[in-house]
């Protein structure tokens, strides 16, 4: 299959797939999208680390209204910790959207997910096309969104990662069937 056969059918597959509802997106493909879990702004950094090491992805932060107030990715506790033995550099999530300021290991325990999550993430409707996701994603230059239920109850988090596996899983099946005469 020539080079160009494959980039149509890969926009292809992509145009389709980007039409769904972003509900249907998540039920048919659940199993392909990272895993999250809810916590409470407040929960303290040692239970978010807890949470990531359980094989969670994600964390979308709540608030105790219940409003989704945020969100963590697992890289973004490690890009907080890794720094430096003895300093500690913030990622640029933080409330103060500053790179590197340096604080000692014993402050970072104090932190709590209202301290270092992603704040406004992008949050979209079940009943609204994964497309819509998709620009708002590319707008607010941040590389996953929350979709949410009729009432306002998160699904699932889709990100960019987990859109581009579910193409190329679709088109390898599609090419499967194809080989097979189906």
């Amino acid at each position: 299959m020539s080079l160009e056969r494959r980039g149509t059918d890969l926009f292809r597959k992509l145009g389709n797939l980007i039409q769904m509802k972003s509900g249907d997106y998540v039920r048919k493909y659940r199993d392909k999208l990272p895993r999250f879990v809810i916590i409470w702004e407040a929960a303290e950094i040692g239970k978010i680390i807890d949470v990531f090491m359980e094989g969670a992805e994600y964390a979308i932060v709540m608030s105790k209204e219940g409003d989704i107030e945020g969100l963590i990715r697992d890289n973004d506790i490690v890009f907080l910790l890794s720094k430096s033995p003895r300093l500690v550099t913030f990622s640029p999530m933080l409330k103060l959207s500053l790179r590197n300021i340096k604080i000692p290991p014993e402050v970072v325990a104090g932190l709590t997910a209202e301290d270092v999550m992603r704040r406004r993430p992008v949050i979209i409707r079940e009943d609204e096309p994964l497309e819509e996701a998709i620009e708002l994603m590319k707008k607010m230059k941040t590389e996953a969104a929350v979709i949410i239920d009729r009432y306002g109850k998160p699904l699932a988090v889709v990100d960019e990662n987990s859109i581009v596996k579910t193409v190329f899983r679709e088109l390898k099946e599609e090419r499967r069937k194809k080989a097979e005469g189906k």
